[in-house]
């Protein structure tokens, strides 16, 4: 079997399984008390990964914010470099080390957004290929491939949606961390999107800890079966 980081997924969402409403709006579902979970799990990877997508609809840091803690390395899926180049986790590349995975067409397409990715101290791994922003696309053993290669042990994927579903979808993680919050939002962005279920006996089984309150959240540790 191919090498790869020991997968934590992490997400908060309402009762009825948004992360965010249908304007995109997510700040903050969380209460204190679980952002501050946020970043201690941050505390524990030696990367954090997204997709285009939330870079684009939140742009987040991603450090942790916790003293004494080194943030993890930042990894972005952005199979068409279509990031903007002022991001957060671009313009702050220097400071924290950054990593943007993409396709080799789109080094081709977007050669001086690469140089300027790259003048912003981002690393950049390209896979064969083309593709867009789907993680699908991207072949995440691939990528988790790559970041092995790079020496990354323990990951920590935290959306958004897709990038959600596709590895919930591959079965490739070891634990679930989900925050559920006292909130409903209604016809909102789901935490995960169609994984092709259309039996209960094809579910994805999941092995739970124990659930416990986190301020007003409901938090709860899951492991794949």
């Amino acid at each position: 079997m191919s090498q790869r980081p020991e997968i934590t997924i992490t997400f908060a969402q309402s009762l009825d399984g948004c992360i965010a409403t249908s304007t995109g709006d997510s700040r903050w579902i969380s209460s204190d008390e679980t952002l501050r979970l946020a970043h201690e799990l941050r505390a524990e990877a030696d990367a954090v990964l997204v997709g285009a997508g939330t870079v684009k609809a939140d742009n987040p840091r991603l450090t942790c914010r916790i003293s004494g803690h080194t943030s993890p390395l930042r990894v972005v899926l952005d199979g068409r470099l279509s990031m903007p180049a002022d991001s957060l986790v671009i313009t702050t590349a220097h400071e924290t080390p950054t990593c943007v995975v993409t396709s080799e067409q789109a080094l081709i397409k977007q050669e001086d957004k690469a140089c300027t990715l790259r003048k912003h101290g981002v690393r950049i791994l390209a896979l064969p290929g083309e593709s867009d922003d789907n993680p699908d696309v991207l072949a995440l053993h691939s990528v988790l491939e790559l970041l092995s290669a790079e020496g990354i042990q323990r990951l920590l994927v935290e959306g958004g949606s897709g990038i959600i579903t596709s590895f919930l979808s591959a079965r490739l993680f070891e634990r679930l961390v989900l925050v559920t919050a006292p909130l409903i939002i209604g016809a909102g962005i789901p935490s995960v999107r169609d994984m092709g279920v259309r039996k209960l006996s094809s579910a994805l089984k999941l092995r739970p800890g124990t659930p416990r309150l986190l301020g007003p959240d409901l938090v709860w540790e899951l492991y794949r079966e």
